[in-house]
């Protein structure tokens, strides 16, 4: 039957029934999500991950020339397992030691006896044979007060006329914006007002 010339065909309708039934089970898994105590995820990559719940072991399946076949993913868990362990018995062992140090006593610091100090005489006081005659105290001098107390006054500074109208341009814009600003303020006012009432 497959010798004929119709063979190929024939394996090509076969083959095409199969992954139709293969689909078919696989968006049966996708849609339960669980099959007993087994999840079945679908990935981006179009791999199928199946998580086993009872023991946490994952295997990735893929479509091969035989149909799908899953893999064990290879799990780190064990090894984490293992350090934890490690790391366990390490800290144990360390607040055991740390624990019998904290029992012992404390070694007392070496310290060197004390030397005999022999302490110096204080010098000899001398006192004065003749006490001094004291001196009387000069008066205090007066102090006069100033005959005016104004202020000298500073002289006028002069300007140059090139100064004088600069002083005088400068004045003339001051006082319009000034006129200006009281201008705007009395403007906001009446519209305050009117808008209030």
């Amino acid at each position: 039957m497959f010798g004929s010339p119709a063979a190929p065909a024939l394996k090509a309708v076969l083959a095409s029934v199969c992954l139709v039934l293969a689909s078919h089970c696989a968006i049966a898994f996708d849609r339960a999500g669980t099959i007993g105590r087994f999840e079945i995820l679908q990935s981006d990559k179009g791999a199928i991950l199946k998580l086993d719940t009872a023991t946490g072991t994952l295997s990735i399946c893929r479509e091969k020339s035989v149909g799908m076949a899953c893999e064990l993913v290879a799990d780190d868990r064990a090894a984490l397992d293992r350090e934890i362990e490690r790391l366990s018995l390490e800290n144990r062992r360390l607040r055991d030691r740390l624990s019998d140090l904290d029992a012992r006593p404390a070694p007392l610091p070496q310290v060197p006896p004390p030397q005999a100090v022999t302490p110096e005489p204080p010098p000899p006081v001398q006192l004065p044979v003749a006490p001094q005659p004291i001196q009387p105290l000069s008066p205090v001098p007066t102090v006069q007060p100033p005959a005016t107390l104004e202020k000298p006054r500073a002289e006028k500074p002069t300007l140059t006329p090139e100064q004088e109208h600069r002083l005088d341009r400068f004045m003339d814009y001051s006082a319009e914006a000034l006129r200006r600003f009281q201008g705007l303020v009395d403007e906001l006012r009446r519209e305050w007002g009117q808008q209030r009432m």
